[in-house]
C-alpha cells in the first residue's frame, strides 16, 4: 500500500556523485601501528580516562569512562599499550586539539571477552545504563548519546519510530552500503529500539536514487514479526535531515524550540541501529564504524575503520594522489575542512572527501567596489524597497525593473555574471509583493521628474507630523 508523502519547502538537486564509490564493495580498512582515541566524541560531557601511560589494553577495553547523564564511554580500538594521554589534533572547525589517548598496537588485535546482551530480561534502565556503558552514539552527525534518545520518559510516549537512511548530502554511501550489505543486522537494532521505545509504528525512509537498499531493507523486513514500512522518498537536499524527512514521512512539523520526541517521533540513523545490534546481540562496543573515501583518491570506496586511525593513513589506502587542495570530513554541504591530516577517526566521521581544482574549482574573486561599472550605479526612481535611498539601475534580465533596487540588483548582476557557480547555489532574495490594502497603505508619494531629493527624504517629508495652529481649537464645554 502506497503511503502518502508531503514536500517540505525549498531543497536543491546537486549533483550526487555516489556512483565513485558505491560500485566497489566495502573493504575493511588495516588496524594501524598507532591509533589516537579522542575522549570528546560526542554531544554532552567528555569521557573520564581510566588507564594511565603504558597499560596494556585488550580490543574493546573500557580506556574512557562516561561523565554524567548526557555522556557516552571510550574503548580501545584494538589491543595495544597506551602511550599518551595529552592534546592531539582533532577533526574540529576551531582546529585545536584536544584530550586523546594513544594506543600503539601490538599487532594481535586480541578482543576482551564479551557477549550478547539478555535485553527482554533487562529492565529499560539497566538496558540503556549498559548501552552507554558500551559507547552507543548516533552515528547520522549529531553523534547524540543514545542511551538518553533510547529514554522516551513518561511525559511524552513514542508512537512512532523512524529510521533515517536518506543520506541526502554528495559524494556520501557509506549508509547506502550499509543497507545494501548489512539490512538484517539493522532490523535487529530496530527491534531493541522497538523494545526500548514502545513504539507502534516503525518507517523506514531511504531516498529513491537508492534502489538497491530500498530492495534490500524491503526483504529484510518480510523476515520480522512486526510490521515496518521501508518507504521510498524523493532525492532532495536537504530530505536527510531529521526534521525534514519527518515531515516528509508523516506531515507532522516539529515546534520551534522543541524535540521530535515532543509530538512522539523518534529518529535515528541506520549506522546507530547497526551499531546497536552489535552492541546488544554481540556485546561489542562501538570501536568502528563504516566511512566514505571518496573525491580526488585513486580507489573510491567504503571502508570499515576503527576509530583513532589517522585519517592520512585512510587516504593512503584509498589511493593518493597529487594536485589535493584539501580534504573534507563530511559532504560538501555539511562538511568542514580538517586543518591537520594526523587528526583520527570519529564516531561522527561518515566521510573523507579529498578536493582537488577539478572537482572543486575555487571561487570567484569577490569584486572590488573601485572596479564597479559606472552602469550600475545609474539612477533609477521607482525602487519599491521601504525607505530605501540607493542609487536606482537598469532593469536586469528576468527581475521586474520596479521590484529591485541597487543594493539588491548588484548582488544579482555579480551572481548572474559568475557562470563558476553552479546554478543550484544561486539563490537571490526579493522584496515581498504586497497586495491589497496593504499596497496602497505603502504607496509611495511620487515627485517631479526634476526633483533631486532622494527617496528616504521624500518618504521621510511625507509622514512628517504638520506643525499644530498658533490658535488651538475651543474645547466643547461640560454640560451644565
Amino acid at each position: 500500500m502506497s503511503r502518502e508523502l508531503f514536500r517540505f519547502k525549498g531543497g536543491v538537486h546537486p549533483p550526487e556523485h555516489k556512483t565513485e564509490s558505491n560500485t566497489r564493495p566495502v573493504a575493511r580498512a588495516p588496524v594501524p601501528p598507532v591509533l589516537v582515541i579522542p575522549v570528546r566524541q560526542h554531544i554532552g560531557n567528555p569521557a573520564k580516562p581510566v588507564v594511565h601511560v603504558g597499560q596494556p589494553v585488550l580490543k574493546g577495553q573500557l580506556i574512557a569512562a562516561a561523565d554524567g547523564y548526557i555522556s557516552s564511554a571510550v574503548h580501545a580500538s584494538t589491543s595495544g599499550v597506551i602511550s599518551d594521554i595529552d592534546l592531539q589534533p582533532v577533526a574540529h572547525v576551531s582546529g585545536l586539539p584536544d584530550l586523546c589517548i594513544t594506543l600503539v598496537s601490538d599487532g594481535r588485535d586480541e578482543w576482551i571477552a564479551h557477549g550478547p546482551l539478555d535485553y527482554q530480561a533487562m529492565t529499560p534502565a539497566a538496558l540503556r545504563l549498559a548501552l552507554r556503558e558500551l559507547g552507543l552514539a548516533g552515528l547520522g552527525g549529531a553523534v547524540f548519546p543514545s542511551a538518553v534518545k533510547l529514554d522516551p520518559g513518561a511525559a511524552h510516549p513514542c508512537h512512532t519510530l523512524i529510521i533515517n537512511g536518506g543520506e541526502c548530502e554528495p559524494w556520501i554511501t557509506c549508509d547506502e552500503m550499509l543497507m545494501r550489505e548489512r539490512a538484517d543486522a539493522i532490523l535487529q537494532g530496530v527491534t531493541v529500539m522497538r523494545h526500548l521505545l514502545g513504539c507502534t509504528d516503525t518507517l523506514i525512509g531511504i531516498e529513491d536514487n537508492k534502489p538497491e537498499a530500498i530492495a534490500a531493507m524491503q526483504t529484510a523486513a518480510t523476515q520480522l514479526d512486526f510490521a515496518v514500512d521501508v518507504i521510498a522518498v524523493p532525492a532532495i537536499y536537504p530530505g536527510g535531515g531529521a526534521k525534514q524527512l519527518i515531515y516528509t514521512l508523516t506531515g507532522k512539523q516539529v515546534p520551534s524550540g522543541k524535540l521530535s520526541t515532543d509530538i512522539g517521533i523518534q529518529v535515528f540513523n541506520v549506522g546507530t541501529a547497526y551499531a546497536l545490534a552489535r552492541a546488544v546481540f554481540q556485546g561489542e562496543p562501538l570501536i568502528s564504524r563504516w566511512v566514505t573515501v571518496s573525491g580526488h583518491v585513486l580507489r573510491p570506496q567504503n571502508f570499515e575503520v576503527l576509530i583513532g586511525t589517522p585519517i592520512h593513513t585512510l587516504i593512503a589506502h584509498a589511493g593518493e594522489r597529487s594536485g589535493a587542495t584539501g580534504v573534507l570530513m563530511g559532504g560538501p554541504m555539511m562538511g568542514m575542512t580538517l586543518p591537520d591530516l594526523n587528526a583520527p577517526v570519529v564516531k561522527a566521521t561518515n566521510s573523507i572527501l579529498v578536493k582537488s581544482a577539478a572537482l572543486f574549482p575555487p571561487l570567484p574573486r569577490a569584486l572590488p567596489a573601485s572596479a564597479v561599472p559606472a552602469a550600475l550605479t545609474s539612477a533609477r526612481p521607482n525602487c519599491s524597497r521601504r525607505n530605501c535611498s540607493a542609487s536606482p539601475r537598469p532593469a536586469i534580465s528576468g527581475v521586474p525593473r520596479n521590484t529591485i533596487c541597487s543594493t539588491a540588483s548588484n548582488a544579482a548582476a555579480a551572481v548572474m555574471s559568475v557562470p563558476a557557480i553552479s546554478p543550484w547555489l544561486i539563490i537571490i532574495a526579493t522584496p515581498k509583493v504586497k497586495s491589497g490594502r496593504a499596497r496602497k497603505r505603502s504607496a509611495r508619494p511620487t515627485w517631479p521628474a526634476n526633483d533631486t531629493s532622494s527617496v528616504s527624504s521624500g518618504w521621510n517629508a511625507k509622514k512628517r507630523k504638520k506643525p499644530r495652529n498658533s490658535r488651538p481649537k475651543p474645547r466643547p464645554s461640560a454640560p451644565s
